[in-house]
C-alpha cells in the first residue's frame, strides 16, 4: 500500500513537472508571437513623431519674430519688442495667462498677434509655428480670453469734446460724441 501511494506521488510529481514545462513553453510561444505581431505592425507605420526634432525650429521662428530687432517685430506682430514684452507682462500678471507644457507665454502671444495682424488662417499659422492646428486654436483662445479679462484696463470710454475746447484738431467735433460711437450724427444741410 505504501508502495502504491509512493508510486502515485511520483506520477503526480512527473505530471506536475510536465505541466509546468508546458506552461513555460506556452508563455515563450506567446511572447514570440506578440513580438512578431508588433514587428509586423510597426512596418506599416511611418516615422514616429518626436518633439525634440521640432523644438529648434519653433525657437528659431519665435526668435525671427521677436528677438532680432524692432523692425522685424513691428512688421510681423505690429508692435515693438518693448510693447510686446509689456503686453506679455499684463497678460501673465493680470490676465492670468501661463506657460503651458510645450508652448511659452511669449509664443502664445506672438501666435495670437500674428493671426490678428495678418489675418492668417489656422493652417498657415500651424505651418509657420510648427504646431498642430489644435494647439494653435487652443492657445489662440487662451490668449483671447486673457485679453478679454483685461478689457477694463485696455478699453477706454470716450469723453465728449467740450464746448470750450481750443485744440484746433478737436474743436470742430463739439457735441459729436454720438458720431464717434456710431449712434448719433448731428448734420446740418446747407
Amino acid at each position: 500500500m505504501a508502495e502504491i501511494s509512493r508510486r502515485r506521488a511520483e506520477i503526480f510529481l512527473l505530471v506536475e513537472e510536465k505541466a509546468e514545462n508546458f506552461f513555460v513553453l506556452n508563455m515563450f510561444v506567446r511572447i514570440i508571437r506578440m513580438r512578431a505581431r508588433k514587428r509586423l505592425s510597426n512596418r506599416n507605420v511611418g516615422p514616429k513623431y518626436r518633439m525634440i526634432d521640432r523644438i529648434p525650429k519653433q525657437v528659431e521662428h519665435l526668435n525671427d519674430l521677436i528677438a532680432l530687432n524692432d523692425v522685424d517685430c513691428l512688421d510681423n506682430l505690429r508692435m515693438t519688442r518693448d510693447a510686446f514684452a509689456r503686453l506679455c507682462y499684463l497678460l501673465k500678471h493680470i490676465g492670468g495667462l501661463l506657460d503651458s507644457r510645450y508652448v511659452s507665454l511669449s509664443e502664445k502671444v506672438a501666435l495670437f498677434l500674428f493671426v490678428l495682424a495678418h489675418h492668417k488662417k489656422n493652417r498657415v499659422v500651424r505651418f509657420d509655428f510648427k504646431r498642430s492646428g489644435q494647439t494653435v486654436s487652443r492657445h489662440f483662445h487662451d490668449v483671447l480670453n486673457a485679453v478679454l479679462r483685461l478689457h477694463t484696463l485696455l478699453l477706454v470710454t470716450p469723453q465728449p469734446v467740450e464746448d470750450n475746447c481750443t485744440n484746433p484738431i478737436w474743436k470742430w467735433f463739439k457735441g459729436c460724441l454720438g458720431a464717434l460711437d456710431g449712434t448719433y450724427i448731428k448734420v446740418m444741410v446747407t
